[in-house]
């Protein structure tokens, strides 16, 4: 199971607070890694199982990520 949330907002002290909600939402859920990314105004959070696999690749212009088997 997979749980993802993200926002693109201009608004950065809005973009950190949504965020900060999603984590505590996400980090209060058992047996989930739950990691994020920010890349300009796109803010991504997301949790998956442990035994799981996930893929992110984030640069500074790039962002991609892959929960699950391709």
């Amino acid at each position: 199971m997979a749980h993802l949330v993200l926002t693109i907002d201009s608004d950065s002290d809005r973009r950190k607070q949504f965020v900060a909600r999603a984590l505590a939402s996400l980090q209060s859920l058992p047996g989930l890694r739950v990691a994020q990314a920010e890349i300009g105004q796109l803010a991504v959070v997301w949790a998956h199982g442990i035994s799981a696999p996930q893929s992110c690749h984030l640069t500074t212009d790039a962002f991609a990520l892959l929960l699950g088997y391709a």
